[in-house]
Order: C-alpha cells, then structure tokens, then sequence
C-alpha cells in the first residue's frame, strides 16, 4: 500500500517572491534605499548662528541633563537682522517638541518670546509633558509652510520627576551675621578687620567705649560695607541676573538674603547664618569656609566659628594686596604710602554718614561731579572714601554669594544629571569645570575661588559683575534635577 506524496511547487522566480517573508524584507531593502537616495539631496541646513539651548546649555551639554516636567528653559539663539540688527523669528522656523514614549508633538514657536537674541520658552506646568525622553527639533518649513523634515539643530532631554521636591524650595532665609565678636572685646570683627586691613585708623583701647569717635567711623564704615555688600548679592541672585534669559519677573524660587535678623522669622527653621569678621586661624589667606550643602538638605545650619574653621573672613582680603585696584582704593589710607586712615580727618565723619545714608537707598548712583557744599580736597577725600567702601562692598558680595552658592548645593560634582560639572580636587571641589574636567575658559561666580582676582570679585574685570554660568542658575532655580551620584562628601569648602 502506498500513501499519497505532496505536490512538487515549481521553482520559479514568481513563486519564490510570493513568499510573504520574501516580500517583508524586499520591502525594507527598497524602503532602506529609497531612504539612502533622498538622503542624498541638498540638505538645508539652519546655520551656525541659530541654535537649541537648554538653560542656557548648549547641545552637546544638555542631552546630560535631567529637567524637571515644567519650569526648564528652552531657547532658541537668533542671528539679528542684516537690515534692521534686530531679532526676529524667522518665519520658516519651526520649533518642535515630542514625547518618544507617547509621539505627542507640539508646535511652540508661537509661543516664544524674544529677548537679548533668544527666542524663549519657559515650560509651563500646564503643557503636561510627561516624564521620559523629549526631542526638540528646529525644522525649515518650505513655501507653503510644510515641514521638509530636515533639522539642522535637534538634541533629546529627559524629564524626571523630583522624588523629593525640588533642592532650594521657596522660604530659605540666609543672614549674614556682620556683629558677631568672637573674641568677645565688645566691638565686631568686622570692624577690626578694617582696621587690621588699614582703611581705618585703629580705637585706642581694645574696649569698645560709645565715646570714641574713631570706634564709632569704624562702625559706619562697616555698616555702609556691609550694606553695599548685601546689595551685590541680591543683583548676583535676582532675575536681572539670569543667565538663562528667561525674561519672567518673578521666579518660582526665592531666596531671601538679610544682615538683619529682626526681620528674620524667629525661630525659623530654614536660615543659614554666615559670620562675617575674624581670621581664618587654619589658613590666613582663606576669605571664607562655607559647608557644600549638596540639594540644599540642610536648611538650617550655622557657618561661625575656628574650631573649625567657618564663615566669611574679610582680613585675608589683604593677600590681593598686589592687585592694582586694591592699592587704588587703599592707597589714601595706607600710612607705610603717606596715606590717612580714615578717621584722621575731621571731615571723614559727615562723609561717611552721607555714604552710610546712600547705601539704605543703594539705587541712587553717587555723583562724579564736585560737591558744592564742599571745597576741592574735601571732595576729592570724600570720593576716596566711597569708592573704597563700593568696591570693597562689591568684593565682599561676590565672596558672599560664592559661599551661599555652596551653602544651597553649588557645584554638584560630575555631569549632569548626577552633578553639575563641578570637581572634586582641592581648588576644584564643588567649583565649576567644564565637560573634559579643565578649568572654565570663562570667569563664572562659581569658580575656584583661588582663579577670581580682586578685579573680577569687584565687579571691574573684563566681564564685570560675576554671574552664575547658566547651569548653576538652572539649579537655583530648580529648573534642572540632579540624583544622588558617587559624590566624595567633604565636610568644607575652601574658597
């Protein structure tokens, strides 16, 4: 018996393409070339002068950095007009952004607001993006306003939810305590360290006593200082200041700085007290020791003391003694130069309570021109005495909003999102590098404090006033979200 054989399919090239496997990867072969051949047209390409930045970050920075789901920073650089030198969005432009998990894409050009040669979006919570990868796509649209699809400029960030808040929050109080006395003679260190610096002649006694005038110019001097100081800060901090160029007003974050702590909240829970006064007795030429408060976890703590060493130590503003500005504004008080301390004048006193009186309005610019109610030397020696208290003021911000940079988690060690570029060496740690480890080519408040001359501190460098790089700012402002990486945890910071 015999059991009936399969039928023999012909082996033709009909047969052999009607195989459904066939034909699925024929397809992707012919799709694959289709591909390859459009690929090789004439690109349009947007341009070296328009580009994606992310918080201030350029490309190659931002695919590191984890943002939150709202709040981040988007812009767009613009060339200006070749006719006119203004800003405007091309019209062709085309701004996306789209989920890769849910292929939601959304428009957003005509939401863009121009300023200083960026066109900026600050993403509002209501956009609803959701966490995960984010494409942003800058594409040329053609004459009838269709997408041709090719992107010059494009990077992916990723969205990720805070586990526990943002870092920085909106009711942390930071005082500069500017009366402590540590030696406890009845006179603040502060004031002795001008003395010790030379801008003022020495008290007599080592007991303060209310009827010693010079004690009392001390004071004023001091007082006027300081104030001028805590104004450096507020600029270094306030959206002025924004690198990113957001244009908002108001930010979602506020920090609020204070030399007064009658206005401070007592108790409260989230103040940071600086001392300011005192040497260093660990290193002389410290201007300040501030604990790396990586997130902003403790927001409350007290930065005051040698045992050991914290706080902000104003004496050691003397190793910048070679730097031309600090002998310029030193030079007329200086006795080893024939200068005078002030105080040696009787006339120092009415000036410096006009200076004392300017800096509860530190809006008002003190005139350049002569003083009618003074004669030419009275003038000239009242113009010395408040443009050492502005640039020693201007110093002493910079150095207080470095150390309160620390103090609320500035700068993270590593890349994003672990860190922020900061290092981990010595003069590295917690200061700003750039991508490869190296130096900043670029003077940022947040650098090595050992690499900021007196010029730039006051404001007077190359750069003038010291800001915050972009990423530092995007951290301030809780616009970008950092995880717990292998950070060394080093219990203090050396400016």
């Amino acid at each position: 018996m015999s059991s009936a054989k399969e039928p023999i399919e012909e082996n033709t090239a009909a047969s052999f393409l009607a195989r459904p496997s066939v034909a699925i990867v024929l397809g992707l072969v012919i799709g694959g070339l289709l591909l390859f051949l459009a690929s090789l047209q004439p690109v349009r390409r947007l341009g070296d002068d328009i580009a994606i930045r992310v918080n201030g970050v350029e490309p190659r920075r931002a695919r590191d950095v984890l943002l939150p789901g709202h709040g981040w920073t988007l812009q767009v650089l613009l060339p200006p007009s070749e006719a006119t030198g203004e800003t405007t969005m091309p019209e062709n432009l085309i701004v996306e952004l789209r989920e890769e998990r849910t292929g939601l894409t959304l428009q957003i050009q005509d939401r863009m607001a121009l300023r200083d040669g960026f066109a900026t979006y600050t993403i509002p919570k209501d956009l609803g993006l959701h966490e995960g990868l984010i494409a942003i796509r800058l594409l040329l649209a053609d004459e009838e306003g269709n997408p041709d699809g090719r992107a010059e400029d494009w990077v992916r960030v990723r969205l990720r939810p805070w586990n526990s808040g943002p870092p920085i929050g909106a009711r942390q109080w930071v005082f500069f305590d500017f009366d402590v006395d540590h030696n406890e003679n009845g006179r603040a260190d502060f004031a002795e360290d001008l003395e010790r610096l030379g801008f003022v002649a020495p008290v007599v006694s080592n007991t303060a006593t209310a009827n010693d005038p010079t004690d009392s110019l001390a004071d004023s001097l001091a007082n006027a200082i300081a104030a001028h100081a805590l104004q450096r800060v507020l600029r270094a901090y306030n959206p002025d200041h924004d690198p990113n160029r957001t244009g908002l007003d108001r930010d979602i974050v506020t920090v609020r700085f204070e030399i007064d702590p009658s206005v401070i909240p007592n108790p409260s829970p989230y103040t940071t007290r600086i001392c300011v006064g005192g040497l260093d007795p660990s290193d002389p030429k410290s201007v300040g020791q501030v604990s790396f408060d990586r997130d902003n976890k403790a927001k409350s703590s007290t930065e005051c003391g040698f045992e050991p060493p914290a706080g902000l130590f104003p004496s050691a503003l003397a190793t910048y003694h070679d730097s031309p500005l600090y002998q310029e504004i030193l030079a007329p008080f200086d006795t080893s130069n024939g200068g005078r301390p002030i105080g040696s004048d009787p006339e120092d006193a009415p000036h410096l309570a006009r200076v004392a009186k300017q800096a509860l309005t530190p809006q008002a610019a003190i005139s350049d021109g002569p003083d009618p109610d003074r004669d030419q030397a009275h003038d000239s020696r009242a113009k010395q005495i408040e443009r050492a208290i502005r640039v020693l003021g201007n110093a002493l911000g910079s150095i207080m909003a470095h150390e309160t940079g620390h103090a609320l988690g500035l700068v993270a060690e590593g890349s994003p999102g672990v860190g922020l570029f900061g290092g981990s060496g010595p003069d590295a740690y917690a200061h700003n590098l750039e991508l490869g480890g190296a130096a900043p080519s670029e003077t940022w408040l947040m650098n090595s404090g050992r690499s900021l001359r007196f010029e730039d501190l006051a404001g007077l460098g190359e750069r003038g006033e010291l800001e915050f790089r972009p990423l530092n700012y995007a951290y301030l402002r809780d616009r970008v979200v950092l995880i717990e990486g292998r950070t060394k945890r080093i219990p203090k910071e050396q400016i």
